[in-house]
């Protein structure tokens, strides 16, 4: 009988009350189906009656079985979305730039072939506006269909409002099925964001920010002394070097996109969009940089494990652009900082015109060197989801330099602390590389003692400044699954690509003409120039190190490849600035 039929279908959902058995039936129907239950409930009870012993309660739960699947069952919830035509899900709820609007996704699963449109209908609270407010969806042969809605609001906090819900429905052979969602409105959008601000206090922001530093008398020394090295015509090549570099740079990686409203794809960076997003509209504020996420993985600690440094710059800069921009220019922050960051290093460990311009113009081959896109560094691992590793690149090679200066000057443990912070703070392979290169300041036959407590107050500083979240990683860190993969090389041309080639050949042959010259002027510079080249060589060979032992540090070793790479471009840049200065000694500087 078709009544029956009904009852083993029915939509899943359905409890165990007689009452909502029979919505959705007819008048015959439900008169089919009481003639079903009533006389066998009213034989039941006459069983209990007769029935004594065992054997008749076997029989009584034997009657009960048999009524029980067809009225009063109620579904499992492992099943219940494999039984319902379609299921609906509020997939993501975000707020635009304005406070007052947001936006709602919904997805809706469709799990009965014959369903061809769905009809999704909102339901907003005074003071709410849904725009639109009814959208038809037309399925297609992806079984899966998304509707976006625009949420307006006059005052207040969208909690405060009340309940938003959507409903939908569908024709499911002739009968009309509808599910109800409601929206959970997220932390981001109860709680007013610091970087959702008019523009006005932005701008009182930044004039107040210019105008504390220009009050120190130190400051504005230092803003003279800047103007009176401008007037040196060395200093002005190597600025000019170094904007030549960026416009290059820029140019090559399609800039009329890069202010586009578009979320960035290709290997893991759409991914970390996610990430970028949770943290500006739910982490931060609630007061958190670090948290538990329901994203992936049935729920997971996001950002505890992985680098905020790089997230939380794209957070600043999304107060002034839209986050899909700020993620761009977040994600090319370590591509266009290393030039300037090699720059700065060639200059801290005082390295002669015209090495730092040479240094800064040789990070080129590096950047657009296309054999390797997950090793990171250059801009292929970047645009693949290495962004992170590749501003904590940049970031490590103004440490390094700061530390071999701060070390012989004594000075500067505050600076080089914060600067530690960052380097790990952004990722923490470049963090034990720059740990490992600093020993090379402790081989001193002086000061010994001196370099060592110094390099104790610079670390125990930056320990301090990270033990927020270092310490709950190195906790946590047992529960995480082991990632120390070892990679395959299948040639040389990978270690020692051709783009490469010139600048790791010049870096060795200066190294050769370096070490001549310093001992011969030994008493003189040879001595500076000599430290100079131990240091970058003692980098190279931690690069090595790590790149053979990072399987038992349970990292991945071609992580260190780059390095080694960044350092002989370093050495040849270091070569050809001793050159320049021997020119000069020579009176021929005019070559240059």
């Amino acid at each position: 009988m078709t009544w029956i039929a009904a009852l083993r279908s029915r939509p899943e959902g359905w409890h165990s009350h007689p009452e909502e058995v029979l919505l959705g039936c007819n008048d015959k129907e439900i008169s089919h189906i009481r003639g079903y239950l009533v006389p066998n409930i009213t034989a039941m009870t006459k069983t209990i009656a007769v029935c004594r012993g065992q054997a008749g309660l076997l029989l009584l739960l034997f009657l009960w079985i048999s009524v029980c699947p067809y009225a009063f069952a109620v579904p499992s919830a492992a099943g219940s979305s494999e039984l319902e035509p379609f299921v609906m899900e509020v997939t993501s709820v975000s707020r635009g730039r304005g406070k007052n609007w947001a936006e709602v996704s919904i997805t809706v699963r469709i799990n009965d072939p014959s369903i061809k449109r769905i009809t999704i209908t909102s339901q907003a609270p005074d003071g709410m506006a849904v725009k639109p407010p009814v959208q038809n969806l037309i399925l297609g042969q992806e079984g899966n269909v998304s509707a976006r809605f625009r949420l307006y609001k006059s005052k207040g906090d969208w909690a405060d409002l009340g309940a938003l819900s959507f409903i939908a429905s569908g024709d499911v052979n002739g009968l009309i099925h509808t599910v109800e969602t409601t929206v959970e409105w997220p932390v981001g959008l109860v709680r007013e964001n610091l970087f959702h601000r008019p523009p006005w206090f932005w701008l009182i922001t930044v004039i107040t920010v210019v105008l504390i530093p220009l009050l120190s008398r130190r400051v504005r020394c230092a803003i003279s002394t800047g103007y009176q090295k401008l007037y040196d015509i060395r200093l002005l090549l190597e600025l000019f070097t170094l904007v030549v570099v960026g416009i290059f740079i820029i140019s090559k990686v399609s800039p009329e996109l890069l202010l586009t409203s578009t979320i960035t794809t290709g290997g893991d960076t759409a991914s970390h969009y996610y990430t970028l997003q949770y943290l500006r509209d739910v982490l931060l504020p609630s007061g958190q940089v670090s948290g538990w996420t329901p994203g992936n993985y049935a729920g997971f600690p996001i950002l505890q494990f992985y680098f905020p440094l790089v997230f939380l710059f794209m957070t600043l800069l999304s107060g002034i652009m839209p986050l899909q921009v700020a993620f761009k220019l977040g994600s090319m922050s370590g591509i266009l900082l290393l030039p300037a960051c090699v720059y700065g290093m060639l200059r801290l460990i005082r390295c002669p015109f015209p090495g730092p311009g040479i240094g800064a113009a040789l990070t080129l081959p590096f950047l657009f060197n296309s054999s390797h896109s997950m090793w990171g560094g250059n801009i292929l691992s970047s645009f693949a989801g290495e962004f992170s590793y590749g501003l904590s690149m940049a970031l490590s090679l103004i440490l390094l330099g700061s530390l071999y200066r701060g070390v012989r000057d004594n000075r500067g443990v505050i600076v080089n602390g914060i600067l530690v912070f960052l380097v790990g703070f952004s990722h923490g392979y470049t963090l034990l590389f720059v740990e490992a290169m600093s020993l090379y300041l402790l081989i001193t036959p002086r000061d010994f003692i001196q370099r060592l407590f110094y390099l104790g107050k610079v670390y125990t500083l930056a320990f301090f400044l990270l033990a927020f979240w270092i310490v709950p990683l190195l906790v946590f860190t047992k529960y995480t699954t082991s990632y120390d993969l070892v990679w395959t090389i299948n040639s040389m041309r990978e270690i020692f690509p051709p783009i490469l080639v010139p600048s790791l050949l010049a870096g060795a042959l200066g190294t050769v003409g370096l070490l001549v010259g310093g001992s011969w002027k030994f008493r003189g510079v040879g001595k500076e120039l000599l430290s100079m080249v131990g240091y970058l060589w003692f980098g190279l060979a931690m690069a090595v190190v790590f790149f053979v032992a990072a399987p038992r540090l349970g990292v991945v070793d071609i992580r260190y490849v780059p390095y080694g790479h960044l350092i002989g471009t370093l050495l040849a840049a270091t070569a050809l600035g001793w050159l320049g200065w021997s020119l000069r000694r020579w009176k021929v500087d005019w070559v240059l």
